[in-house]
Order: structure tokens, then sequence, then C-alpha cells
């Protein structure tokens, strides 16, 4: 078993308060075989990501949340709990 590729993919998403929008976030499958999820995390500054959730071996999430400016990065896990970098 290698070290999970980096599969981070940075996003930046701004949602205005007078009507909520939803996100599609998708990204490419992390090459590597033993890949069992992904880890979507997010926050409101640059490299700061608060909020984490494990979307499960997915390669797309929709994103609703509340008005304002999301930093959003992609991370694959693998199946000895190894997290790739955020890149």
């Amino acid at each position: 078993m290698g070290y999970v590729r980096a599969v981070s993919i940075s996003f930046l998403l701004l949602c205005t308060a007078v009507s909520a929008h939803a996100a599609t976030l998708t990204w490419d499958r992390n090459p590597e075989p033993d890949v069992t999820s992904y880890i979507v995390s997010y926050g409101s500054q640059t490299n700061v990501h608060t909020v984490s959730v494990d979307v499960g071996n997915v390669t797309t999430y929709q994103f609703l949340p509340p008005p304002g400016r999301y930093y959003i990065v992609v991370q694959a896990r693998n199946s000895a709990g190894q997290i790739g970098p955020k890149s």
C-alpha cells in the first residue's frame, strides 16, 4: 500500500445573503487502488478549513452552505486511514 496521492482541489465559492445557492463539487477519482473515501473541507479563509465532511467514495458532493465566501479542498483517504495532503 502506498501513500495517498494528492488529489486536493481548491475551490472558491461565493454565496450571497439574498439567496441560497447550492454548488455541486466534482473532482477526478484518485488513481490509487486503496482509496476508500474523500474528505471535503471548507472555511471562510484561505488555508483555514474549519469544517470537514467525509463524503464517502464518491466524486460529487452537493454543497449548500449558509451565505458567505468559502474556500474548499478535497482530499482522498485510503484504507489505512491516511489522508492525502492539501495542495
